[in-house]
């Protein structure tokens, strides 16, 4: 079975290591985590790049999702040598 970029993006929320609902409602709410590692400007950004890859059509996009504030999270708690990359990265786009 050949999954196009839509399907494949949409069946990865059936992962275990997703995370719950109730944080996703929550980060959509307040916009972005506690002790964010980027700024708002930096967060616009990543937010629109994410967008660019998985827009919005009668699916969420991926602003909608959080995908940048789960990006921005995975940052601070899993990989924060590479808040300065990102940071660069950001800067340049």
């Amino acid at each position: 079975m050949q999954l196009n970029r839509r399907e494949f993006v949409y069946s990865l929320g059936a992962l275990a290591s997703a995370p719950p609902l109730t944080w996703s409602v929550k980060a959509q709410q307040s916009g972005k985590p506690q002790g964010d590692p980027l700024s708002n400007r930096e967060m616009e950004i990543l937010n629109s790049i994410c967008e660019q890859i998985v827009p919005k059509d009668e699916f969420p996009g991926a602003r909608e999702l959080g995908v940048g504030i789960f990006i921005s999270r995975l940052l601070k708690e899993a990989h924060p040598d590479w808040i300065k990359v990102y940071r660069s990265g950001l800067r340049s786009a």
